[in-house]
C-alpha cells in the first residue's frame, strides 16, 4: 500500500513479515541488499522493539520527531525486523509526523517498512497521481493525502556512536541544526558511505528524460525538442538570451532563494518534464551556500539526476 508521508510517499508493509517485504523489493523491482527505513510511532515504540539508542541519538529523537530524520542504530541479532534490514544487524528508523502515516503504524501495532513510492532508480512520488502513474499496476492500494510537504526524502544518520554524527544522506535536517541541538563538543561529518543506504549506491532521483546542466549563455541545438526545468533565475537568463526561444517548453522549479519551495516542488517538476516525452531536458543548477539541510539535499538530488554538465 502507498501511503503519504511529509517527505515522500512511502510503499508501506508489515517490517516483521517477509512476504510483505518481498512484495516491496518486486513492486519497486528493488536491488535485494538495499535496505529499507522502518517506521515507528513514537520513541517508545522504538524501545519496545528492543532497540536502544544512546544519549547521542535519544537527544536527536527527542529534538526533530516525529519528523523528516531517519537513524541508523544497532539492532537485537534476534530481531524479526531483519526482514526489512537484509539481515543486518543494524537498522534505521524513523518516526514520521504525517497523522496519516502515524496513525496507521499506530494501528498495526507493528513497525512499517516505507521506502519511497517510485520505481528504484527515479525519483519518488510527492502526490498520489505520481504514485499511480508509476505503480499502480504494482500495488494494492494508495491513500491520497495530498501533496507531500518537505517533497525530498529524510535525513538519513548514524549514530550508532556515542558522541559522533555521520550524516549517510542528506535531507530537510542539516548538519547545522543538528549541531545546535548537540553543541560542538559532538562530531558532526557527511561521510560517503561504504553501508548501503536508500540512495547511495545505486542511481536514484532520476526522470525518464535525461536531463542536463542549462546554462542560460550557451545556446542548444533547439532541433532536439528539449523541455528547460529552470528557477525563476534562470529563466529570466533566458528570456534576455539572444537564442531565446518562446516555443521551447519551460517547467518553473521556484525562486533559487526559498530552496524550501524547490524542493518541494522538485519531483513534480521532473515528473512534468517526463510528461512532454522529449528527447532531453536540461535543468538549472543550484548550489547550497550554506549547511541548511534542504539545500544541501536539493543539490545532492540534482547532481544525482543529472546525466551531462552543460547545454
Amino acid at each position: 500500500m502507498a501511503v503519504p508521508t511529509e517527505t515522500v510517499y512511502g510503499l508501506a508493509a508489515d517490517a516483521t513479515n517477509a512476504e510483505a517485504i518481498s512484495r516491496i523489493y518486486k513492486a519497486k523491482n528493488r536491488p535485494a541488499d538495499n535496505p529499507l527505513i522502518c517506521h515507528f510511532h513514537s520513541i517508545e515504540h522504538i524501545l519496545e522493539w528492543g532497540i536502544t539508542p544512546n544519549d547521542t541519538a535519544l537527544k536527536l529523537l527527542q529534538s526533530f520527531t516525529p519528523g523528516p530524520l531517519s537513524m541508523l542504530l544497532n539492532l537485537p541479532s534476534d530481531s524479526s525486523l531483519k526482514n526489512a534490514t537484509c539481515q543486518r544487524e543494524q537498522i534505521i528508523v524513523r518516526i514520521p509526523s504525517n497523522n496519516i502515516f502515524a496513525a496507521l503504524i499506530l494501528g498495526s501495532e507493528k513497525p512499517l517498512a516505507a521506502p519511497s513510492a517510485n520505481t528504484s532508480g527515479r525519483f519518488s512520488g510527492t502526490n498520489a497521481m505520481m504514485v499511480q502513474e508509476d505503480l499502480g499496476e504494482m500495488i494494492d492500494a494508495i491513500i491520497d493525502g495530498g501533496s507531500s510537504e518537505h517533497g525530498l526524502e529524510s535525513t538519513i544518520i548514524d549514530c550508532t556512536e556515542e558522541g559522533t554524527v555521520k550524516i549517510l544522506r542528506p535531507g530537510p535536517i542539516g548538519s547545522d541544526q543538528i549541531r545546535e541541538v548537540l553543541g560542538p563538543e559532538v562530531k558532526v561529518t557527511k561521510v560517503k558511505t561504504g553501508n548501503i543506504i536508500p540512495g547511495s549506491k545505486y542511481r536514484h532521483y532520476a526522470p525518464t528524460t535525461p536531463l542536463f546542466w542549462f546554462n542560460a549563455e550557451i545556446p542548444f541545438d533547439k532541433s532536439r525538442n528539449p523541455v528547460l526545468i529552470l528557477t525563476m533565475q534562470d529563466e529570466k537568463r533566458w528570456k534576455g538570451a539572444a537564442h531565446y526561444d518562446v516555443q521551447v517548453p519551460v517547467v518553473m522549479m521556484g525562486d533559487e532563494n526559498h530552496p524550501e519551495a524547490i524542493s518541494h516542488n522538485l519531483y513534480q517538476c521532473l515528473y512534468h518534464a517526463d510528461s512532454y516525452q522529449r528527447p532531453l531536458a536540461y535543468i538549472s543548477h543550484y548550489h547550497a551556500s550554506h549547511n541548511i539541510g534542504i539545500g544541501i539535499a536539493l543539490e545532492e538530488r540534482l547532481t544525482k539526476a543529472v546525466e551531462g554538465k552543460s547545454n
